[in-house]
């Protein structure tokens, strides 16, 4: 027989808001920033590689703490709160269940390695695209200085933000002496990875999307507010795909139109490269960074694990088209002609 059973109750699932900072805000006036930026599209593995390169200690960087308590950052750092509100928020993604971000196998915690862009997206729309651009630069270097005061103020600020990867000449042009690091993807499996788990956050409520980015908590609030978030990628006549694929080619197309020119320090790896010699790739990539011989050792473990490349019957079907609208890209990083696979060694010019 069966056992009827409550359901537990409901868990607020927002990013927390407060004026708590405002005291201590003169503070961050003086705190220089030294940024080092990792730019790939949204599934390429740049949460990857923020979590490879912060745990070598050699890095300041935005976590899942400071998106989530952004406004009372500097108030619980100097009333001596941090550990507290970690603790807080521990409980929460315990009590949610959180093992991982549901969309891959990435753990919570508060120390999670986190996007600037969701703090850029405070208050802001379901439909906003959170890139950093003149009218949230004074957000954006509050956030970093922030974080510098907080934690170590003279290493460098480590960031991410896959919406910035099609905002090169900006972030170029406005941090002439920030660092760079590029990955890249396969373009297809990168695709494949993106409308997967672009379907399954609009499907259904993912509980750690909902922590960092208010809007997506809303569209669940009521089943009109369902409707029309899904209405933004609909599945009917593979819409979805079509928007993820347009979207991605706009950056790569800016991508290739920008980087030939940079002059700023930068470096590129492969998606690939990083899973298949982790240790060479990441030594390449500590060695252009400038991270210290002393530094942390870095536990890859089971974090670099490639799975099988299930495409979705979508992407199948107009396989051969986003094969041709993806080709330039493709042969420029090395992959082959179906843009899926390795095709040459790629070794990109570094520049320092």
């Amino acid at each position: 027989m069966l056992v009827e059973t409550k359901a537990p109750p409901a868990i607020k699932v927002e990013p927390h808001y407060s004026e708590l900072d405002q005291p201590y805000l003169a503070r961050l006036a003086e705190i220089d920033v030294a940024p080092i930026f990792i730019l790939g599209l949204h599934r390429s593995g740049t949460t990857l590689l923020y979590q490879l390169l912060a745990e070598t200690g050699a890095f300041n960087y935005v976590q899942y703490y400071h998106v989530n308590r952004y406004d009372e950052i500097l108030h619980n750092h100097f009333t001596a709160q941090t550990a507290q509100a970690h603790a807080q928020l521990t409980q929460t993604i315990a009590d949610l269940g959180l093992h991982s971000r549901a969309i891959d196998a990435i753990s919570v915690s508060p120390t999670l390695p986190e996007e600037y862009g969701f703090v850029l997206k405070r208050h802001k729309s379901l439909l906003y695209r959170p890139y950093l651009r003149r009218s949230n630069y004074a957000q954006f270097m509050e956030l970093c200085r922030k974080v510098q005061l907080t934690h170590q103020p003279a290493l460098p600020i480590l960031l991410k933000n896959p919406w910035d990867f099609g905002n090169l000449r900006y972030l170029a042009r406005t941090f002439p002496t920030a660092k760079f690091v590029f990955i890249h993807r396969a373009p297809l499996v990168n695709l494949n990875s993106k409308l997967k788990a672009v379907r399954r956050t609009m499907q259904s409520r993912n509980a750690y999307s909902a922590l960092v980015d208010r809007s997506y908590a809303r569209m669940f609030d009521t089943p009109l507010r369902t409707r029309l978030g899904q209405a933004l990628f609909p599945q009917r006549f593979s819409l979805d795909l079509w928007t993820l694929a347009l979207d991605s080619q706009r950056g790569y197309a800016h991508y290739l139109r920008v980087q030939p020119q940079l002059k700023v320090p930068h470096i590129e790896i492969r998606y690939e490269d990083l899973c298949a010699n982790p240790t060479q790739t990441l030594a390449r990539l500590k060695s252009f960074l400038a991270v210290p011989a002393n530094a942390q050792s870095t536990e890859m473990g089971t974090q670099i694990a490639p799975r099988p490349v299930r495409f979705l019957p979508a992407l199948t079907k107009h396989r051969q088209r986003l094969q041709n609208l993806f080709a330039a890209y493709s042969k420029q990083l090395g992959y082959n002609v179906d843009g899926t696979t390795v095709r040459t060694e790629f070794e990109p010019e570094l520049r320092s």
